[in-house]
């Protein structure tokens, strides 16, 4: 069954849109999901939940409501020999949004290849995907989870969240305060140059 939530500009990004949802099964899933069915890319897609959030290696993604969870499209990212660099990059530009949402200064540690820590403990995950499709397209996702009010029970690695660190940070609050890692000297654009 495809979800459906109603697409609109994305404030302070012109070229990129948005669309926000209450539940999905995954942002990720829905973001190829418009990618398989012609869409043109920059798309954010947020949700307040999902119920088949994962991670790196298929592991589970906890996704309660008052985290964020968020999804960029990419279609055919330019230059296509630097897209290696998007996991940093999309590490940085999550690090420095979290600073700014919560009063900061560099309050997190980045560990290679898709995690933001504190003190040791996982406070965010990024996922990277890419897809060729039918027609050819490259299309690329970058999944964004969040712990800002609470995070997973000790399992395989030590969690935390925002809250729990003292820091009353939205999951709104957070997405707003994102760079974009397409621009201000990205390595990575956000489309095929013509």
């Amino acid at each position: 069954m495809s979800e459906k939530g109603l697409e609109r500009p994305a404030p302070g990004a012109p070229d990129f849109r948005i669309e926000e949802h209450e539940s999905v099964s995954s942002t990720n899933n829905l973001c190829f999901e418009r990618a398989r069915s012609g869409h043109a890319g920059g798309l954010w897609i947020r949700a307040q939940m999902q119920t088949e959030g994962r991670g790196r290696r298929g592991r589970d993604w906890q996704s309660p409501r008052g985290n964020l969870f968020a999804s960029l499209l990419l279609i055919d990212p330019q230059p296509a020999d630097r897209i290696g660099e998007l996991p940093p990059v999309a590490a940085v530009a999550l690090s420095e949004a979290v600073d700014k949402s919560a009063g900061t200064l560099q309050l997190v540690s980045l560990k290679w290849p898709n995690d933001l820590l504190v003190d040791g403990a996982k406070l965010s995950g990024i996922l990277l995907e890419a897809e060729t499709l039918g027609d050819g397209r490259q299309a690329v996702v970058i999944g964004f989870g969040v712990n800002c009010v609470s995070h997973p029970p000790l399992s395989l690695y030590e969690a935390t969240d925002l809250r729990s660190l003292g820091f009353q940070v939205t999951a709104e609050r957070l997405f707003d305060a994102r760079r974009p890692p397409w621009r201000n000297n990205s390595p990575i654009g956000g489309s095929r140059a013509d």
